[in-house]
């Protein structure tokens, strides 16, 4: 999804650096390391979804591709800060933004369904943890044979 336009945006990279002595990981340093790790993570999770394929796609809610999806567009980002300095800026603001939009709306779904679950297990705890205590029937206090 993501991999043709890291290929292009690499490219362009080259083609901006091609008159310069000094090399990428000199003059970016952090940048070029987060981008390795990042397009390492992609690399990873997209090959983890080709090789397990799931019976139904409703399973971890989709997890996996939301995290192809987030690895992959901040990969394109960080390389767009290299290229283009001012518009990468602008699309790492609105890329964070937007996960965490996506983060909180996600967390304002499972959230009340989790409390919901505590709230019943510990109504259940309360309940049957506090039951009378039970006596010794007449069949506990026999001594074994």
């Amino acid at each position: 999804m993501f991999l043709s336009l890291i290929a292009i945006l690499i490219a362009l990279l080259q083609l901006k650096n091609l008159g310069k002595s000094a090399s990428l990981f000199d003059t970016h340093p952090i940048t070029m390391v987060a981008f390795c790790v990042i397009f390492l993570i992609y690399a990873i999770l997209v090959l983890a979804d080709e090789l397990v394929q799931q019976p139904n796609e409703n399973d971890y809610g989709g997890i996996l591709s939301k995290a192809i999806l987030c690895s992959g567009s901040l990969g394109v980002v960080i390389l767009s800060l290299m290229i283009f300095p001012l518009l990468g800026w602008s699309l790492l603001v609105l890329w964070g933004c937007l996960i965490a939009k996506d983060f909180f709306q996600e967390l304002f779904i499972i959230l009340p369904l989790t409390l919901r679950y505590k709230a019943l297990q510990a109504f259940h705890t309360f309940r049957w943890g506090m039951a009378r205590p039970r006596t010794l029937t007449t069949q506990q206090n026999r001594a074994p044979v």
